[in-house]
């Protein structure tokens, strides 16, 4: 029922348990937003007053969430849709619907109950609900501590110089519960500990089944079991976490934090969940809030991007992830953190790691990486025997099974030794059946196609009982080389052994040490955009990500049931609270010396401060990085403030040529500067001029543009500010949809730097002195890009995408035995909407189909589960005419169904910018 009889903090709760990593919406569930109520009445009476205009209709809604704050009033709901076949997705394709829109008498909503709330004036927004999937991160067998050094960070300067640990600010995280019984994480939860807010969103019969257990709705414990979850607990490590036997400080030590459960031991959670959390963060005074998790969708209008920016409007800083898809292209954002006014954050790799060491008497000053494998708990220290496989002596052998032919008594001198194979071939468990039948008395395996040379492989070995361990490329050909070195020797002194004639070469006087400590190495990532770091921009072309933060290889805290309560992982999940500790670190340097800022300020001084990251010799492109990887210390000592944070020039269709910047001197002294223009490799967004298939992962080239200023230097007095004009002028080329972008940096000149030019530049972003604004813009209408790849759409039985009907074969829609058609979709560009029309034989147009109408698709990808859409008709269509309670069946007959797609940036009242798609013939029939 519809009814709301009472509305408190312990709502009733309702979690979808996803069992794919990949969004997805859920079908039947929305939410409602309510228009602004000039009137006195409570959420109830409103929520009441509605349901009364809904009459006997009101049957079909079950309750999910209520909302009653300033970001967000309304209610979110499961539609009844009984009626539709269980294998249609009716109304999973809804996306937002306004009331003021004017599309709304094309684009009708189909359930009787949306059709009543789309025309009520008391309605502002309906959202379809998306399923939030797991926060992704990445388990790392490098260990890294502190959790980083300071010449990345700038944290030591910012707790010991300022003395700013972040005291007084608290900081709202949403996530999958906590260990707050941690040490490092304070040992309690309440009043006088760390953790003292947060509330618990997962039903207890949910956790009972999967973890035995379960805590009451105040208390935001991880009860889960094993090495499952542990997310929360990492992310609230990084941000405020602190154990000094590790020498281990998080960003921001004394704030005050708060959890708020949305994820349990299993699956995901919900967009209307997670609004939810929010919501409650709001009311509990969360100063800032961490959202280490998202949905793919770089539209900024989904329903918790919306949310974030009205947090961020209310006061709040929020902060979340770009997402872990790097490889998989441009438009890649996730929500929340595609909101306008939200912080989206890239991650750089750390500088170092701790790790298991490996050492050898022939290289004494050095040491190597290696990683027991999961069965391993010690390595037997002494000599490492070298066997060259037959046939490719130059490789080491694999260890499979019929990798050596010759009479294996000939192998004697491997007894007691480890042997080196390579990886590949055969399972790890056959590469052990054939060391143990050698008399080896462990393995060290690496892989020759790492391209990673320093990087230690982690090796799975369920069921093995002899040691393992994996190592580097770079350990393994050093082995090699002393191995052949010593064959060579052994020979020329005519001594006794295996001669080169013979297949396999064996050396097995090479003595090897495995430490049980772990030492500490560079990482030769350093400071670098991870590979796994999503690419923007929103599919609005607003700059995302918006910073970078580190995240890959990332040491914190684990609940204490996971590998002794620590642990590296890697992930935009990891950069984010990184991130949010930095600004609380600087919210609370501000509220010391009485200074009212608001998260645009935070963002923008962030932003300007940022150090970018280097490739090829230029500056990453902002797409990657944002404005790059923040720096705290500079943030604040600075006082050169430039807004705004970046520039967009938009497409060339779009293309707003000239733009203003605004840099005011808060500082105390005389501010000079020189404005310079530094260009980025631009970033390729599509394969070729042909296909228009997005470039997985992306490529690059040198295009770049002109700019000019209206200043080349600039003089400012404290407390003085200047408006600059940036003007782009666009290269005379082909356009290709390259996606151009820099920096415009301004460099603070003082007295004395021209006769110092030598020691110019050593602490010049420590101190401020350089401070920089991203840009970026698109060469090419994108309003000219198709939007349907080469064979697409088409329709094919339900469920079965592999049989495709072409425009002239006749699919049979059975009513009777519920055989439906799907419109398998691939989208080589975003569209904001689509109508699915039925045409009768004279192409008359006879109504939508049910289940729209559909907004805000996103691009389609290559990998196999995000290839294509499918959208199954279940012969209702929806019509003007249509007031019954379900959407009407269509008459017997023959019918096709018409898909219309608006393009990126297109008008949708010219026709040309739609693309259009008509099916083959559909008989309807009983």
């Amino acid at each position: 029922m519809f009814a709301i009889t009472v509305v408190t903090v312990a709502m009733l709760i309702i979690v979808m348990t996803i069992q794919h990593t990949l969004a997805k919406t859920i079908p039947g569930a929305f939410i409602i937003e309510y228009a602004e109520d000039n009137t006195s009445d409570s959420i109830i009476q409103q929520h009441n007053r509605l349901l009364s205009t809904l009459g006997p209709l009101s049957q079909s809604l079950d309750v999910r969430q209520t909302y009653s704050s300033p970001l967000f009033r309304g209610v979110s709901v499961n539609l009844d849709n009984n009626n539709s076949p269980s294998s249609s997705p009716s109304f999973s394709a809804l996306q937002t619907v306004a009331n003021n829109s004017s599309n709304n008498e094309i684009e009708d909503p189909h359930h009787p109950v949306l059709k009543q709330l789309i025309r009520n004036p008391s309605v502002l927004n309906i959202y379809p609900i998306m399923e939030v999937p797991r926060p992704q991160w990445i388990v790392e067998e490098k260990q890294v501590r502190m959790p980083y050094e300071n010449t990345l960070s700038q944290l030591k300067n910012i707790h010991q110089e300022l003395n700013i640990t972040g005291s007084g600010i608290t900081v709202g995280i949403l996530d999958s519960g906590i260990d707050y019984e941690h040490p490092a994480l304070g040992g309690g939860f309440g009043e006088g500990y760390r953790v003292r807010l947060g509330y618990n969103l997962i039903d207890s019969d949910k956790d009972d089944k999967e973890a035995g257990t379960h805590r009451g709705p105040n208390d935001p414990y991880d009860v889960c079991l094993g090495d499952v979850g542990g997310h929360g607990t990492h992310v609230s490590g990084i941000i405020a976490g602190v154990d000094q036997n590790k020498d281990f400080l998080g960003v921001a030590p004394d704030v005050t934090l708060g959890m708020w459960r949305v994820f349990g031991c299993t699956g995901g959670a919900s967009e209307d969940l997670i609004i939810k959390a929010m919501e409650m963060a709001y009311a509990a005074g969360c100063n800032v809030i961490n959202l280490s998790l998202g949905t793919q969708d770089a539209w900024p209008e989904s329903s918790m991007s919306v949310v974030a920016n009205r947090l961020a409007e209310n006061g709040v800083v929020v902060v979340s992830v770009a997402g872990n898809q790097g490889s998989e292209g441009v438009y890649l954002q996730n929500s929340p953190g595609a909101g306008s006014k939200v912080i989206s954050v890239a991650s750089v790799d750390n500088s170092f790691y701790l790790t298991l060491a490996v050492t050898t008497d022939e290289l004494p000053d050095k040491n190597y990486p290696y990683a027991m494998s999961s069965t391993t708990k010690q390595m037997p220290n002494g000599t490492i025997t070298v066997l060259f496989d037959e046939q490719r002596p130059e490789l080491v052998t694999t260890g499979c099974p019929n990798a050596i032919r010759t009479n294996l008594s000939a192998l004697a001198p491997l007894n007691g030794t480890t042997l080196l194979v390579r990886r590949g071939d055969c399972p790890f468990s056959e590469k052990f059946v054939f060391a143990e039948r050698l008399g080896a008395q462990a393995l060290l395996i690496y892989d020759e196609d790492d391209k990673n040379a320093d990087h230690a492989i982690l090796a799975l070995t369920p069921g093995i009982t002899i040691p393992a361990a994996g190592t580097s490329k770079e350990f393994a050909h050093q082995l090699i080389a002393i191995a052949k070195k010593k064959q060579e020797e052994e020979e020329e002194e005519g001594k006794d052994g295996v001669k080169t004639s013979t297949p396999p070469i064996i050396a097995s006087s090479i003595n090897i040490y495995f430490s049980t400590q772990e030492l500490s190495r560079p990482l030769l990532s350093e400071g670098q955009v991870s590979l796994f770091s999503s690419l923007g921009p929103t599919y609005e072309l607003d700059l995302k990500p918006t910073l970078a933060g580190i995240g890959g290889q990332v040491y914190s805290t684990l609940p204490r049931r996971m590998a002794g309560g620590w642990g590296t992982r890697s992930g935009t999940s990891m950069a984010s609270p990184h991130v949010t500790g930095v600004v609380a670190l600087m919210l609370a340097y501000y509220k010391q010396k009485n200074i009212s800022v608001d998260p645009l300020f935070i963002t923008e001084q962030l932003q300007n401060h940022a150090q970018y990251v280097i490739f090829e010799e230029k500056p990453e492109h902002p797409l990657l990085q944002g404005a790059g990887l923040i720096q705290p210390f500079t943030s604040l000592q600075s006082g050169i403030h430039v807004s705004p944070g970046y520039i967009s020039f938009n497409d060339t269709e779009n293309f707003v040529k000239t733009h203003q910047l605004n840099i005011a001197n808060r500082g105390q002294k005389v501010l000079t500067a020189e404005i310079q223009h530094i260009p980025s490799k631009a970033v390729l967004s599509y394969e070729n001029t042909t296909t228009r298939v997005v470039s997985e992962p992306h490529h690059r080239d040198d295009t770049h543009i002109k700019l000019e200023l209206t200043a080349s230097k600039i003089t400012l007095q404290p407390g003085q500010s200047v408006d600059i004009q940036v003007t782009a002028q666009l290269p005379s080329m082909d356009y290709n949809y390259q996606m151009y972008g820099g920096f415009i940096q301004f460099v603070q000149k003082e007295d004395g730097d021209d006769k110092n030019k030598e020691k110019k530049n050593v602490n010049d972003n420590l101190l401020g002195k350089t401070v920089s604004v991203p840009y970026f813009g698109v060469l090419g209408k994108l309003n000219e890009l198709p939007l349907f790849d080469k064979g697409f759409p088409y329709l094919a039985p339900a469920g079965n995408s592999d049989t495709m009907y072409g425009s002239n074969d006749i699919f049979t829609l059975n009513t009777t035995q519920a055989q439906y058609p799907d419109i398998i979709c691939r989208l080589l560009s975003p569209t904001s909407q689509v109508t699915i029309q039925v045409l009768d034989q004279f192409n008359n147009i006879v109504g939508d189909i049910d289940g729209g109408p559909f907004k805000y698709w996103e691009r389609n990808r290559l990998s196999k589960d995000q290839y294509s859409r499918s959208i199954q008709w279940n012969g209702k269509i929806a019509t003007s005419a249509t007031n019954s309670k379900e959407s009407v069946m269509i008459p017997f007959g023959t019918y096709r169904l018409r898909v219309r797609a608006l393009k990126m940036f297109g008008n949708p009242n010219i026709l040309e910018q739609w693309e259009e798609w008509t099916s083959g013939p559909i008989l309807v029939q009983q």
